[in-house]
C-alpha cells in the first residue's frame, strides 16, 4: 500500500507499506459416535473427534464442552489438539453420575482457535434406565385364617445397567382380611439382598388364592413381579374324641386312674398342627 502525503505547497512525499493477506481457514469437526449409551454410576464411555484443517487452516485448536448436561462429566475437561495440518484424532471419555435421570441428552463440542476460527458439533448421549429382573418367592404361599402366616421374599437380579440407588418394593392387591408387614421395603445396592414381607390373615378372611403384585420402583423406572397367596380356613374339630382309663379301657374311671385320650383327624379344613385339651 502506498500513502501519499501532499502538502499545501511543495512536492508530495510517498511512503510504501507492505500488507500480507493471511487466510486463517476453517476447522472441520466430526464425531466418531453420533450416539452413545451410558449407565448412571457406571463405567465411562469413549468417543473420538476427527479434526480436519480446511481452507488452509494451520494452528493448534482447543476442544471444549460448553453447557454439559447435568450429571455428565467429560475427561479431560479441555483438550488441546496437536498442530494442524495434518488432520488429527482426539479421544475423550464421558461418565454419568449416579442418579442421573434416564433419557437422551445432547452434548455440544467446540473446536476453536484464538485467532477466530471456531466450529461446533453435537452428539447424543443416551442415559440408560436401571436394568434388573424382579422375583418373589415362594409362590404360592399359604396363610391360615386367624392362624399362622407366611413370609415372601422379594429380590432382584441386576442387569447390564444396575441400579445405583435403593429399589423400593411395594406389594398391592391384598384381599380383604389379609395384611402385610412392612407396607414397603428398600432393596439396596450393591448387595441387593432380599426384602422379606410377612403376610397374615384374620379369622374372617375369605379362603382362596389371590395374586399379589410387587412393584419395584427406582429413578423413574418400575418393574413388577407377582406371587400367589392362598388363605386356608381354620382346622376342623377332631373326630370321635374319647377318654378311657389307662390300662382298663372298658372299666369305669376312678380317682386314681391315668387317662388315655384319643381322637381322629378332621376330614376337611387345614391340617391341624396340634390340639389343646382341658379337664
Amino acid at each position: 500500500m502506498t500513502f501519499a502525503f501532499t502538502p499545501a505547497s511543495g512536492a508530495p512525499r510517498v511512503v510504501s507499506l507492505p500488507v500480507a493477506v493471511v487466510r486463517t481457514g476453517r476447522i472441520g469437526v466430526s464425531v466418531e459416535r453420533a450416539s452413545m449409551d451410558l449407565c448412571p454410576g457406571g463405567s465411562a464411555g469413549a468417543n473420538t473427534l476427527l479434526l480436519t484443517p480446511l481452507d488452509g487452516y494451520t494452528g493448534t485448536p482447543s476442544i471444549s464442552f460448553p453447557s454439559l448436561p447435568a450429571g455428565l462429566a467429560v475427561s479431560p475437561a479441555e483438550l488441546a489438539a496437536p498442530a494442524m495440518p495434518p488432520a488429527q484424532v482426539v479421544s475423550f471419555q464421558l461418565t454419568a453420575a449416579a442418579g442421573t435421570p434416564p433419557g437422551p441428552v445432547t452434548v455440544t463440542v467446540v473446536a476453536s482457535d484464538p485467532r477466530g476460527p471456531s466450529t461446533t458439533s453435537t452428539f447424543v448421549v443416551n442415559v440408560l434406565p436401571p436394568d434388573f429382573t424382579p422375583s418373589v418367592a415362594p409362590s404360592p404361599a399359604t396363610v391360615n385364617a386367624g392362624g399362622a402366616g407366611a413370609t415372601l421374599n422379594a429380590s432382584l437380579v441386576p442387569g447390564s445397567c444396575a441400579p445405583t440407588s435403593g429399589v423400593t418394593v411395594t406389594p398391592s392387591g391384598l384381599p380383604p382380611g389379609v395384611t402385610v408387614t412392612p407396607a414397603s421395603a428398600v432393596i439396596s445396592p450393591p448387595a441387593f439382598g432380599p426384602a422379606p414381607f410377612a403376610f397374615s390373615a384374620s379369622s374372617s378372611a375369605a379362603t382362596g388364592a389371590s395374586t399379589i403384585t410387587f412393584t419395584y420402583a427406582v429413578a423413574g423406572t418400575t418393574r413388577t413381579a407377582t406371587a400367589l397367596v392362598e388363605v386356608c380356613g381354620p382346622p376342623a374339630a377332631p373326630v370321635s374324641p374319647v377318654v378311657r382309663p389307662q390300662g382298663n379301657p372298658a372299666g369305669p374311671v376312678t380317682a386314681t386312674d391315668f387317662l388315655a385320650l384319643g381322637w381322629g383327624a378332621p376330614a376337611a379344613g387345614a391340617p391341624p398342627v396340634g390340639y389343646e385339651w382341658r379337664l
